[in-house]
């Protein structure tokens, strides 16, 4: 059956999503791959993306040792991941590129997102999990987060108007 996700080029198939395990090795080959979370507001499928990505291997690349499967992992919070593949032979880095920028313009997935982290989803997370009040090291780390660096008032803030 699989799971079909649309972007500017099309629909593009994927297999059934499939739980991510510690332990499971996808068969090698290049494509692209998405990472999901169970997700009710999604239909027909209940999957929604968080990340997607491009592979030469989607048995050396789709592991626990991805730069981004902390964040994946700190997206799904209690929720298991799950993992779908479009096998894409013959295709070059580029063209698969094309294919994944295009599936993330139209999704946004977090994971994907330049700056993603947990620290910067660390309010959302605090407000599903139902926490009304952050703790007060909470605050500490925002403001840390939110400060702009020092460099960008250096040689501001002794100029004077003429």
């Amino acid at each position: 059956m699989g799971i079909n996700f649309f972007s500017r080029l099309g629909p593009v198939c994927f297999s059934d999503p499939t739980a991510f395990s510690l332990h499971q090795r996808l068969l090698p080959g290049p494509g692209i791959y998405t990472i999901l979370v169970s997700d009710a507001s999604y239909a027909p499928r209940r999957f929604r993306p968080i990340y997607f990505g491009e592979t030469e291997d989607f048995s050396r690349r789709v592991t626990t040792s991805h730069e981004r499967y902390s964040d994946w992992t700190s997206e799904a919070g209690t929720a298991d991941l799950y993992v779908a593949q479009s096998w894409m032979y013959s295709s070059t880095k580029q063209s698969r590129a094309v294919l994944e920028q295009a599936l993330r313009d139209c999704y946004r997935p977090l994971c994907n997102t330049p700056g993603y982290s947990l620290s910067s989803t660390l309010a959302e997370n605090l407000l599903r999990s139902g926490v009304q009040q952050p703790p007060a090291s909470f605050h500490g780390l925002i403001a840390g987060l939110m400060s702009p660096p020092l460099s960008l008032f250096i040689g501001h803030a002794n100029t004077k108007s003429r």
